[in-house]
């Protein structure tokens, strides 16, 4: 081989090389997470009209009721470019947009029954087409305009222009809200009310409204709807009752199917006692005159409970309280002491809920 010819084939050699770099992978522009509760008939449906539109769906469950933050986590994890979360009564529809994920809709269950869920899922699915669709039109477009051309800067004059050409520091992202306290529920049931020397059914009734993102404003009646003898040749029928007010704190948002919760307060409990008198004719029991009283005293209690979701803003709940009250509630007979409540006593509760976010 030549000279001439052996410094071409270097040449050539050598510009190949130079022209050769490792290609970067592309991102997924065409897969889809699709989420909502296990046997959701929505997100099943959404899944299987995706697949049939070509998309690649990705399955995952609930995401913390489509929590904002849950669903970004779960598309980027899964590399997607779009993601559909159903809580059972709307479907919300995320895309990838400039770094973030955008809502761009919300597809809402209008009606009840089968027919009206597989057509949410139809109309999901095809929202979902259209907003990756313009999507991918407006950033085809972004890439088509021209760039404007950068203005003339000034030249640096001295010292004063250090704070001009300083890096502006990059915007802090805010983290999704997650708030847990609804904005106002009442439920009204049936309770227990237990204490050392007496028991009675009751009347209960709860409200609580959110006043912070994590905490609630809550307050409760239990209200007895017997007054149970006492017992032993008693002639005394006892009825405790109690009322609190205090502060709750929800462990899960509104939108989830069980909701954990804990609360703590003060209130007033107090009881209420009959004696009714018999006398004998002979062998023969009348009634007498009736006499009654009533004590009361302030108290302390704890409660916690599960809330569980039945239809919509319609729940039912149980729940529990411990509590003590600040002094000993006594009943006495003909001056001696018959009876003792509230140190301490106990609520189990049972009653139908009515929530709104």
């Amino acid at each position: 081989m030549n000279p001439r010819k052996a410094v071409l084939l270097a040449t050539f050699l050598f510009a190949t090389a130079g022209s050769t770099r490792p290609a970067l992978a592309a991102p997924e522009a065409r897969r889809v997470v699709v989420a909502g509760p296990k046997g959701d008939t929505i997100a099943d449906g959404i899944q299987k009209e995706l697949t049939a539109l070509g998309f690649e769906t990705v399955r995952v469950g609930a995401l913390d009721g489509c929590a904002r933050s849950a669903v970004v986590i779960a598309t980027r994890d899964n590399e997607a470019s779009a993601a559909t979360c159903s809580d059972t009564d709307q479907v919300g529809i995320w895309v990838a947009d400039a770094g973030t994920l955008r809502l761009r809709d919300v597809v809402v269950v209008h009606e009840e029954g089968d027919p009206a869920r597989e057509t949410t899922a139809v109309r999901a699915a095809e929202v979902t087409r259209a907003s990756i669709a313009m999507r991918d039109a407006e950033e085809e477009a972004t890439r088509a305009t021209p760039a404007p051309e950068p203005k003339a800067q000034p030249q640096p004059q001295g010292w004063e222009t250090f704070e001009r050409d300083r890096p502006t520091p990059a915007p802090s992202v805010q983290p999704a809200r997650t708030d847990r306290a609804p904005a106002f529920l009442i439920s009204t049931g049936i309770s227990g009310l237990v204490g050392v020397d007496a028991s009675a059914a009751a009347f209960s009734g709860k409200a609580e409204v959110g006043v912070l993102r994590h905490l609630t404003a809550a307050a409760r009646l239990d209200y007895p709807l017997e007054s149970p003898e006492l017992g032993r040749g008693s002639p005394l029928t006892v009825a405790p009752a109690f009322a609190g007010a205090g502060i709750g704190l929800p462990l899960s948002g509104p939108a989830a199917l069980v909701i954990p919760r804990f609360g703590a307060g003060v209130g007033v409990a107090w009881v209420h006692a009959t004696r009714r008198e018999v006398f004998f004719d002979g062998a023969t029991p009348f009634p007498g005159p009736e006499t009654s009283d009533s004590t009361a005293s302030f108290a302390m209690y704890a409660d916690a409970g599960l809330s569980l979701r039945l239809y919509r803003v319609l729940r039912m709940t149980v729940d529990g309280v411990f509590g003590t009250t600040t002094s000993r509630l006594v009943v006495r007979d003909r001056g001696a002491h018959a009876a003792y409540w509230g140190q301490p006593f106990g609520v189990l509760a049972l009653r139908l809920e009515l929530m709104f976010k």
